[in-house]
C-alpha cells in the first residue's frame, strides 16, 4: 500500500508536466492495478 500512495503521488505531480496524458492515464492504470497489499 505504501508503494502504491508513492506512486500515485508521483503521478500527481507529474499531472502539470510535459509527459501526455495518455501515458499519464497508463501509468495511472498501472498503479491502479497493484495490489493494496504490497
Amino acid at each position: 500500500m505504501f508503494i502504491k500512495c508513492v506512486l500515485k503521488s508521483i503521478f500527481e505531480s507529474t499531472k502539470g508536466s510535459s509527459l501526455s496524458e495518455e501515458s499519464l492515464s497508463v501509468f495511472y492504470n498501472s498503479i491502479a492495478a497493484i495490489p493494496n497489499d504490497i
